[in-house]
This record gives C-alpha cells, sequence and structure tokens, in this order.
C-alpha cells in the first residue's frame, strides 16, 4: 500500500483520519509528526495524543510506504 498524496519525502508518524486497513487508502493524511515510534507520544499535544488513540499511527519511510 503506497501513500500517493503527500507533498515531500518525509519519515515520522501520521495520523491518518478514516484509514480503514481492509480498504485501498483512500484516507487522507491528517497529522504529520516527526519523531519515532518510542518517543512521539511524549512530543505530541493532548489533542493529538487523542487523535492518535482515535485514527491509530503509521510509520513513513522515504519511499511513502505506509506501515500499519
Amino acid at each position: 500500500m503506497k501513500i500517493t498524496k503527500i507533498d515531500r519525502l518525509m519519515t515520522g508518524i501520521a495520523v491518518i483520519r478514516g484509514y480503514d486497513p481492509n480498504a485501498e487508502l483512500s484516507a487522507h493524511i491528517d497529522v504529520i509528526h516527526f519523531g519515532n515510534c518510542s518517543t512521539i507520544k511524549d512530543k505530541i499535544s493532548t489533542f493529538d495524543k487523542i487523535r492518535l488513540e482515535t485514527y491509530g499511527w503509521c510509520v513513513i519511510d522515504d519511499r511513502w510506504t505506509l506501515f500499519v
């Protein structure tokens, strides 16, 4: 599964709004937070923590691959 609608190559944590793992990627990237999985929740706001819990997180690598 590839991300096709993103402005530039980046690595980080993304909140995917409306992401359905059983469907093709039709949602768009709602929020990007740079960092790694072990530290990202300490760096983001409470609002975005709720969003992460609601929507889940993924890592975007330099090939725009979506990992969930």
